[in-house]
């Protein structure tokens, strides 16, 4: 799909590419303390001003759903099933936290838990229709 001429799959492209750099950039600054504490200050300004960037274009794709289940509802759509520990690593966060966020999109109806027959413990997530319909 085309929007405003540039073809809207390499305009996400290039925007994730240039976040994930970004990222990358900021970490590797971080970990061997290159930046001051005002160049870290204002890269968090920025970032917070990105977020609410995304989170505008956000309602064209997850309306109704907050923003980290939005995150956790297109990672699991990208792996097309993963469990809670897969999703916390790609997404860097605590799996207690995520835990309660896929709680909620479960009881929603928007992601389905499978079990396994073999591992009770290994408990793969993915999106149900009306999950896959919201982004």
């Amino acid at each position: 799909m085309k929007k405003g001429g540039v073809n809207k799959g390499l305009l996400d492209h290039l925007t994730n590419i240039l976040l994930y750099s970004t990222i990358v950039v900021i970490y590797v600054c971080c970990k061997e303390k290159l930046l001051e504490k005002k160049k870290i200050r204002q890269f968090r300004n920025t970032l917070r001003k990105f977020e609410r960037l995304i989170d505008a274009q956000q309602k064209k794709c997850c309306t109704g759903v907050s923003l980290a289940q939005c995150h956790v509802l297109l990672e699991i759509g990208e792996q097309e099933r993963a469990t809670t520990g897969q999703i916390a690593e790609s997404l860097r966060l605590d799996k207690s936290t995520l835990s309660r966020t896929i709680d909620g999109l479960v009881n929603i109806g928007l992601l389905k838990r499978l079990s396994h027959p073999k591992d009770r413990r290994y408990i793969p997530l993915i999106l149900t229709d009306q999950g896959k319909s919201i982004c």
